[in-house]
Parts: C-alpha cells; structure tokens; sequence
C-alpha cells in the first residue's frame, strides 16, 4: 500500500493542488477539484485532523480562511509521488519489451505536445 492509500481522490487531488500553491480558500479548491462546497469542508476536516493540512485566517479577508500543506502533508505528497514512479518504473523495465518502452516515449513526447497547447 502506498502513502496515500486511505486517502480518496478528492482528498489526493487537493492536497495536489496545494502542494503547487502556498495556499488556497475552500472554494478555490472546491471549483479546482469539480466538487460542491460542503464536500470540499468534509475533506479539508479529513485532512486537517490528520494534520496534512492546516487552516489560517485569510491575510485579506479575517472572516475567511486559507488551506496550506502541512510539512507532514508536504512530505506525504513527494512519498506518493516517489513510491509511484518507482512503480512505474519497475513496470515498465519489467514488463515492456524494447518496442513497447520506444512506443511508450514517442506517445509520452506527443502528450506533452499536446499538453502545452493552449
């Protein structure tokens, strides 16, 4: 099992989006992820009384606040990400054949064309 294994894609996907940026409102997250408000609170608690995430008054608005990593959650995100490279990596040098590893790189070349069309 992997770092996030209990975590659900809600919960993985906001703590992404945190981990690219110092900090983030409810409802940024909420309209980042796709999912209605009183969901995204649910998993800010989730994640809070987890101590992956923390909230703070917002510098602009007192009444609001802002959602940031934590350190443990910060370290939390690049285990993921390293277990899951090290994954794909192992499966890719074990399962593909030299064919399938140059097919790989050439579809892996033309997604990142076509991730940076705008």
């Amino acid at each position: 099992m992997n770092s996030a294994g209990s975590l659900s894609m809600s919960e993985i996907d906001t703590l992404s989006f945190l981990y690219n940026s110092p900090s983030l409102s409810p409802s940024e997250l909420a309209e980042l992820i796709k999912i209605k408000g009183q969901s995204m609170s649910e998993v800010i608690t989730r994640l809070e009384t987890n101590k992956i995430v923390s909230k703070k008054k917002s510098q602009t608005d007192k009444r609001k606040f802002e959602v940031a990593l934590t350190d443990q959650g910060r370290l939390l995100v690049e285990q993921t990400r390293y277990e899951r490279d090290e994954w794909l990596s192992t499966a890719i040098s074990t399962l593909l054949t030299e064919e399938e590893k140059n097919t790989l790189a050439t579809a892996a070349n033309i997604l990142d064309k076509l991730s940076a069309f705008q």
